[in-house]
């Protein structure tokens, strides 16, 4: 057969490809994957196999008021929070089989001084300047009130939990004093208004640059560039790029009345991209960023354009670097939830860690992308889910893979037979392989991936008409053959195919079909399965979704999270706050015996460090006459302030304890400590004299 093979501007363009970076302040729901991560992974891969050059990262936005709200609620420090919700969100993603090149973060001390940089730059350059501002100040909580810690009315749809950044339901960007009603989201206090000083962005003085640029993106998205161009021509004003914050890039000027304040996250979470790709290429970043034959693509939901059209776009320009501009916004609708967003604020909808608990990662990859709110907001409902998995992925795709090898396998001795004369049917079904190489590949260059998709599933669907209309069990061993070759060639198709959607299930085809290697590295072309191959015992690929024990499935998954949760904060407070113990009128006797199975051992203290988001918890490194230190998870915190006081110091140690996991962290032994006679302070206990460190105590 002839094989066809899908190129754009031809093989070797390069391009950089980003998607959203989401916040650290909770476990990322379906609706985020949907709307940048997915599919600019699909993306990406497409490209791969299209020969082009690609880089794809992302990584955790890490500051602002999202982290220290939440941070706050769940009594962590920011700090602590986003290194929990780092490692939960990148091995999510990871079981979702997403590929990053690289996902960074911006908590990292090479982000710290880019964003400082282009801060500067701006500065020096006329287009940051300070201003003083009215803010809300909540006189509850003695504290400015930055966008986020405050709620109320949208001045422009009603909604009535508008945050005081941007509205989740009619997606306009605010400011806290637009709102009606509003309220501290700590204590509900109204707040009052008063005075501070920040630094602004003069989005004003790019108004016409940006004009003229985004009039050039005509094969943009609708609603990303009319969304830009009307907040143009809205009249564009300086907006702050500071918040009253600890938590974020400290602002570089040496003015007194930065202390106390932060660059805010919208202004240093794209440059996050800069960043990431910094990190993984330190000697070749420029050919991504500054090259004009790359092409950045950004992918994201609606409520980021505004950010990626108007303010990255006057920051890469008001630096004077040659920064090359986005090529495309890939901008999203909402996938709603029962007729809401999603929304992890207010834990509407599900989350990926429930999701991938539920079913397998392909399942979700194709269902998604099959209800991605490409052009309009959807609805997540599980009867569609159920539908896609069962009717498509399942009846149709894996369907027409197992019957057709399965055939082959117990009629043809397990080879792809060698055909004679192809029939018009025969030619006209390898004429769809072919037809499909080239549409998926037109519908990736517009950016449509959800056409692309379907275009896939369209050619099983024919793949299926045609061996019912061929009936190769009917006709003869010759005309079974021609059939059968031509089903195998549709196998391999929807393999290299599917490959970017369903990666797992694409690499099982492959394999039943005994090619070499991994799909994804196969070209987007059409394979050529030579006859007398040996095709594996065909397995089933998918299987039925059952809805009927879903909430029982979701109950339990998020009842184990919470038992999880549950268990480790009883552990944490114990470790907090230990008991106090009456100990001259004990209950029980332990016997010489048992006592004896206990290992007392003379530790010397070589670290001790606080564990970030405990009040009370000291991480030791202790020496004990072993091959290395052991770690100590101890609560004594409160009693020793100056805990560098502690290293060099000598303890005892229970030895032959079972090693526990306290906030994370291993600890392998305890430390003897007693209380004072009123219970008020804790003292570690120790030897009196410099003794032989290891030596057993008893």
């Amino acid at each position: 057969m002839t094989a066809t093979t899908a190129e754009t501007k031809g093989s070797g363009e390069k391009y950089l490809v980003t998607s959203a970076l989401p916040y650290v302040n909770n476990i990322p729901h379906l609706g985020n994957l949907v709307g940048s991560v997915l599919p600019a992974d699909v993306y990406s891969r497409h490209l791969r196999m299209r020969g082009k050059t690609v880089l794809y990262v992302c990584g955790t936005d890490e500051h602002g008021t999202p982290i220290t709200v939440s941070a706050m609620k769940e009594g962590l420090t920011p700090r602590a929070l986003a290194d929990k919700y780092n490692k939960i969100i990148s091995d999510s993603y990871s079981k979702f089989n997403i590929k990053f090149d690289n996902f960074s973060r911006t908590s990292r001390p090479a982000h710290y001084e880019l964003t400082q940089h282009f801060f500067k730059r701006l500065y020096d350059n006329g287009f940051i300047n300070e201003e003083k501002m009215r803010m809300p100040y909540c006189p509850s909580c003695k504290m400015f009130l930055a966008d986020r810690y405050v709620e109320g009315e949208c001045p422009h749809c009603g909604y009535h939990d508008a945050r005081g950044d941007q509205c989740d339901s009619c997606g306009k960007v605010l400011d806290p004093l637009e709102l009606k009603n509003p309220r501290c989201i700590t204590c509900s206090t109204t707040p009052e208004i008063r005075e501070t000083k920040h630094w602004f962005l003069r989005l004003d003085l790019f108004s016409n640059d940006l004009e003229s640029w985004l009039s050039k993106q005509l094969h943009w998205p609708e609603n990303a560039r009319k969304f830009a161009l009307g907040w143009i021509h809205e009249g564009l004003r300086p907006r702050a790029i500071t918040r009253d914050l600890t938590w974020g890039v400290p602002i570089p000027l040496t003015d007194p009345e930065t202390k106390g304040k932060a660059i805010y996250v919208w202004f240093d979470a794209p440059i996050g991209y800069i960043s990431a790709t910094r990190e993984i290429l330190p000697d070749d970043w420029e050919s991504y960023w500054k090259d004009p034959d790359c092409k950045i693509i950004h992918f994201m939901a609606k409520d980021n354009v505004p950010f990626h059209t108007i303010i990255w776009p006057s920051m890469l320009m008001g630096v004077r670097e040659d920064y090359n501009l986005p090529y495309y916004i890939a901008s999203s609708e909402y996938l709603r939830f029962g007729g809401e967003k999603f929304s992890k604020s207010r834990g509407i909808g599900v989350l990926v860690n429930e999701a991938i608990e539920l079913f397998p990662a392909d399942y979700w990859r194709y269902a998604l992308m099959a209800m991605a709110p490409q052009l309009k907001d959807s609805d997540f409902t599980w009867d569609e889910f159920a539908r896609r998995v069962n009717d498509e992925l399942n009846d149709i795709i894996g369907n027409f893979v197992h019957r057709s090898l399965t055939f082959l396998y117990q009629n043809f001795e397990g080879k792809v037979p060698t055909p004679t004369v192809l029939s018009a049917d025969d030619a006209a079904m390898l004429g769809e392989i072919n037809k499909a190489v080239a549409g998926t590949a037109k519908h990736f260059d517009s950016f449509n991936l959800k056409s692309a998709l379907a275009d896939i599933v369209i050619l099983a669907k024919r793949g299926n008409q045609y061996f019912n209309n061929s009936a190769p069990w009917k006709e003869g061993k010759a005309h079974a053959a021609n059939c059968i070759y031509v089903c195998a060639q549709v196998d391999a198709a929807l393999s290299v195919l599917l490959s970017p959607f369903v990666p797992e299930s694409a690499q099982k085809i492959w394999e039943m079909l005994s090619q070499e290697g991994m799909v994804e590295s196969h070209a987007w072309k059409t394979p050529d399965i030579r006859p007398g191959t040996e095709v594996k015992k065909p397995a089933v690929l998918f299987s039925k979704v059952i809805l009927k024990d879903l909430n029982e499935k979701l109950a339990a998954t998020r009842a184990a999270g919470e038992e999880l949760k549950n268990k480790n904060k009883e552990v944490e407070e114990r470790m907090e706050e230990p008991a106090k113990t009456e100990i001259e009128k004990p209950s029980s006797f332990v016997s010489f015996a048992e006592f004896k199975k206990i290992k007392f051992r003379v530790g010397k203290i070589l670290l001790a460090e606080k564990v970030e988001g405990a009040t009370n918890l000291l991480r030791l490194e202790v020496e004990v006459g072993e091959a290395r230190p052991r770690q100590l998870v101890a609560g004594i915190a409160k009693n020793y302030p100056d805990f560098s006081s502690l290293v060099g110091r000598q303890v005892v140690v229970v030895a032959n304890l079972e090693p526990a996991k306290i906030r994370g962290l291993l600890s392998e032994g305890m430390l003897l400590a007693a209380y004072t006679q009123d219970f008020s302070t804790v003292s570690v206990l120790a030897p009196d004299t410099d003794v032989l460190v290891g030596c057993e105590v008893g």
